[in-house]
């Protein structure tokens, strides 16, 4: 009877929890992913940071930041080093952590060295952390604290040497705490509020964290450490799991999400209403930390991903397949559309392997061409080099004689007088084989080097039309469950899916246009804005 009740409690247990998810689940409507157009095509960002006050987006990468507002193209700001993370100050500067130093962009544009000390260790930064005035950095030679991010102070006590991973400030009751990640292991150090204005107060020793369960004898999985999350006072990033603690009186407890075969986890954090990890085998999201969790949907639920963030209503993913965004699904916007109520466009488009055939043919650049110029070189070695020369020659000559005769009393004179001109011409033809130029001609590596960069363009320009293509197949999919009273909305989608579908166009010489349709008119007073 005790295994019965014990058995009939953790049926009970499980049925609440799928009870559970199930309502979170209904309640968190899915995001859909896409590739952001806004960057560079070969961008992988590494680093994000959102300003809600001046709603600006700044994204970093292997060659340094982009900044902007969302939803309109970002500008290159600063060229420095690979970027590992960013912050906005609340001045609304912008505080960039590289692996060649800190930086701090202010609002005017200026750049400015902000590395806590002159050596390559102090210039190395992974990790920038913020509470209020206070900031905090992690560098290859410790971490450091400031309140201005120029004048800087190193955090000193127990402390192993050794680069410092991850660093995070949590204000609580009377201290601020601060949180590190040293060589795989997480410390703690509690603050002195007064820290924030007098920066010349020293940190209290550092001391190991506990040690949430499972902790023991696996020194180096600690990877991050997220203060602040709703209904968690702090995780701790594992590379294979979670740490939690709900209050600071209590103990760590561990999470075992599901992750895909191999993935080891990089960031955790929490956006529109749900939980996200990044990891290296793609985007998980989760209704609670508990789980369960299960991948986002493509392309962010596959691509490797190094950070994610809310701005506004749009989430930002920094993958390796670009910089992703996400909006999300909203359930009236998926609903089938009201009794009555007439069925917004579908246009058909032709299928993408279509559009692939006749934007090559159009652009020359398909493999009939390089097929050409490999028959061309293996054929001329088998042809003569043919010499022609044509000669003349020309000789003109004259010749004058004398003489005189006296008859009757006079004296005559008498001349001769001979001219003859000659002209020769030849024309001669010759043929030279060069036989070795039969079995490899000295022009197929020209050929080869050809055929490489036309590879070259043509995945360009394949990628190019790839985005047009299936961006403008998702608006026209938003168009087809939008609410039918949405008019505005509506004609934004059309006009949007016709100037993807004018890109696809030009590909392809004007061939996707009579096969497509444009959505809205030309002229007319149907092609005036609603409203207008």
């Amino acid at each position: 009877m005790r295994h019965t009740g014990r058995a009939l409690r953790i049926t009970r247990r499980a049925l609440a929890c799928g009870v559970l998810f199930a309502a979170t689940a209904g309640v968190a409507d899915p995001v859909s992913w896409r590739r952001s157009l806004r960057l560079a095509a070969d961008t992988a960002p590494s680093a994000l940071a959102f300003d809600p006050e001046r709603q600006r987006l700044a994204v970093g990468d292997a060659a340094g930041v982009y900044l902007g507002e969302p939803g309109l193209p970002l500008r290159r700001v600063a060229r420095r080093a690979a970027v590992r993370d960013l912050a906005f100050l609340e001045s609304g500067a912008l505080l960039v952590a590289t692996e060649n130093g800190l930086f701090r962009l202010g609002p005017d544009g200026r750049l400015e060295d902000r590395s806590p000390g002159p050596a390559d260790t102090s210039r190395s930064i992974h990790r920038i952390a913020r509470s209020g005035e206070l900031l905090a950095v992690a560098t290859d030679g410790g971490a450091y604290l400031s309140r201005d991010a120029r004048t800087w102070q190193r955090v000193r006590g127990a402390l192993p040497s050794g680069s410092v991973e991850a660093v995070a400030l949590r204000r609580g009751a009377g201290e601020v705490e601060l949180w590190l990640v040293v060589q795989g292991a997480v410390w703690r150090a509690a603050l002195p509020i007064g820290l924030a204005a007098e920066p010349g107060v020293a940190p209290r020793a550092l001391s190991a964290a506990p040690r949430p369960a499972g902790f023991e004898g696996s020194g180096r999985e600690a990877v991050d450490v997220v203060p602040d999350l709703p209904g968690v006072g702090l995780a701790v990033v594992l590379r294979d799991g979670i740490a939690v603690r709900d209050a600071p009186e209590r103990a760590f407890r561990r999470l075992h999400p599901t992750l895909p075969p191999g993935a080891a986890i990089a960031r955790l954090a929490f956006a529109a209403g749900r939980f996200w990890l990044a990891t290296d085998a793609g985007l998980l999201e989760a209704a609670q930390l508990e789980g369960p969790w299960r991948r986002a949907e493509p392309p962010a639920g596959r691509a490797r991903s190094a950070s994610i963030l809310s701005a506004g209503s749009v989430l930002y993913a920094a993958t390796s397949s670009g910089l992703l965004e996400g909006r999300i699904r909203a359930a009236r916007d998926r609903a089938a559309p009201a009794f009555g109520a007439p069925e917004p466009p579908r246009p058909e488009a032709p299928a993408i392997e279509r559009v692939h055939r006749v934007a090559l043919d159009y652009l020359d650049l398909g493999p009939e061409r390089m097929r050409r110029l490999r028959s061309g070189v293996d054929r001329r070695g088998l042809l003569p080099v043919a010499t022609l020369r044509f000669a003349r020659d020309s000789h003109h000559g004259s010749r004058r004689e004398g003489d005189e005769s006296f008859v009757s009393g006079e004296t005559r004179h008498l001349f001769d007088w001979e001219q003859d001109r000659d002209r020769d011409y030849e024309v001669s033809l010759a043929l030279t084989w060069d036989l070795g130029d039969a079995l490899y001609h000295p022009e197929a590596i020209d050929v080869s080097r050809e055929a490489r960069e036309v590879l070259e363009l043509r995945d360009d320009v394949l990628d190019e039309i790839n985005q047009l293509y299936f961006e403008r197949r998702r608006v026209i999919e938003e168009l087809a469950s939008l609410d039918p009273g949405r008019a505005r909305d509506a004609f934004e989608l059309r006009r949007r899916a016709d100037e993807l579908a004018a890109g696809l166009d030009a590909w392809t010489g004007g061939w996707f246009g009579r096969q497509a349709p444009p959505l809205l008119p030309a002229s007319g007073p149907a092609a005036a804005h609603p409203g207008d």
